[in-house]
This record gives structure tokens, C-alpha cells and sequence, in this order.
């Protein structure tokens, strides 16, 4: 789900999926070329990917922009990516701006990586947290269902 680009992906498309899928794999790989640089450009295994990764995530982006840009209402921006072209459009004759396209991709790039390691480091402490203590999911599980 990519509620960022204005739109939502569910499992029938399969692109977006396995790369939203691989964002985990490509979290730790960027850490560890800071720290081994060399050592990592001789070592088989998934940190090759990386790159790969990261030029594909651009491109569903840089889909998610022109079609964007296709039904772009200035007047009524439905997300950040509309704002953005808004942004560009606006700032067009400024040379000193840092509204561009490539700033637009690799903010919407940073900020869908951001999120995803977010959302995903608190779902893996909220279930430490109910495996460690039973009796907290089981209080949950009651509340959840009184409001329902």
C-alpha cells in the first residue's frame, strides 16, 4: 500500500509488490557499503541487488508521477506528489529552486523507505512485546472485539 503516491496496490499487482517486498532486504545493505565499501563489491550475495532494487523503485515512481502529471489538478492536490508538481510548476523560472523532478523522485523514494522502516520496526516490537506478555494480548483481543 503506497498511500503516499495517492493510490493503494493490492497483491494482483505483482511488480509493486515483490519490490515493496525486497525494501527489508534493501534496509540493512545501504549501512553495511557505508562501513565495508570495498569488502562488499567482492562478496557474493544479496547486497548485489541493491542497486537493482533501487533503480526499479525509482521507476515504479517515476510511474506513479506521470500519471500524476497526466491528471494533475492544481487547484485540488489529492497527495505530496501533487503538490510537488504543483511546487515545480510554480517555481519553474527560479534557477535557484530545488523543486525538480529528480528531487521529487528521491524524496517520494526516501520518504516510502522512511515509512516502511518505521511501520515495520514498531510492528516488531509491538510483537515482542505480546509474546512476552500473554496477558497483555489476551487484554487486547477483548478490547479489540468490545469495539467492534
Amino acid at each position: 500500500m503506497l498511500p503516499l503516491v495517492g493510490c493503494t496496490h493490492t497483491h494482483t499487482h505483482t511488480h509493486t509488490a515483490c519490490l515493496l517486498l525486497q525494501i527489508p532486504q534493501t534496509l540493512l545493505h545501504p549501512q553495511l557499503y557505508k562501513i565495508f565499501p570495498s569488502l562488499l563489491d567482492w562478496l557474493p550475495g544479496p547486497h548485489r541487488c541493491l542497486f537493482q532494487n533501487f533503480g526499479r523503485m525509482k521507476d515504479l515512481i517515476a510511474r506513479s508521477v506521470r500519471d500524476h502529471q497526466a491528471t494533475l489538478d492544481p487547484e485540488s492536490p489529492r497527495d505530496f506528489i501533487d503538490c510537488f508538481l504543483t511546487k515545480i510548476a510554480q517555481e519553474k523560472q527560479d534557477p535557484l529552486s530545488h523543486f525538480h523532478m529528480d528531487t521529487l523522485l528521491m524524496t517520494t523514494h526516501n520518504l516510502i523507505f522512511g515509512g516502511t522502516e518505521t511501520v515495520g520496526t514498531t510492528l516488531r516490537h509491538a510483537f515482542l512485546v505480546l509474546l512476552k506478555y500473554p496477558k497483555v494480548q489476551g487484554g487486547s483481543a477483548g478490547s479489540l472485539r468490545f469495539q467492534l
